[in-house]
């Protein structure tokens, strides 16, 4: 049985996460860690965000996965279309070089 009610498909995750800066830093430690800055990834995704006891906004990285999948699906579908382009493009010059 799925428990999930109301979904929605994901769409054009890739511009939205385009807007996002990901960045490496610090916390007390030397320690590099990798994340984005929360406060543009509220404004984008706010449903990935929360606020802790400090009234700071965090991120639910694990929430990002499917945003990911789609973004991946969408730049497969882009390669795919410009990959034809080029084919009926080269196929178009192979043909004019033939009729010369």
């Amino acid at each position: 049985m799925d428990w999930k009610l109301n979904k929605v498909p994901l769409d054009k995750e890739l511009i939205k996460l385009g807007s996002l800066t990901p960045v490496s830093f610090t916390y007390e430690s030397e320690k590099r860690y990798f994340g984005m800055v929360p406060s543009e990834v509220h404004k984008v995704y706010p449903e990935i965000t929360y606020y802790n006891s400090k009234g700071e906004i965090g991120i639910n990285y694990d929430y990002f996965i499917p945003v990911l999948i789609r973004a991946i699906q969408e730049l497969e579908e882009d390669n795919t279309w410009l990959l034809k382009r080029v084919q009926k493009l080269e196929e178009a010059h192979a043909s004019e070089s033939e009729n010369r």
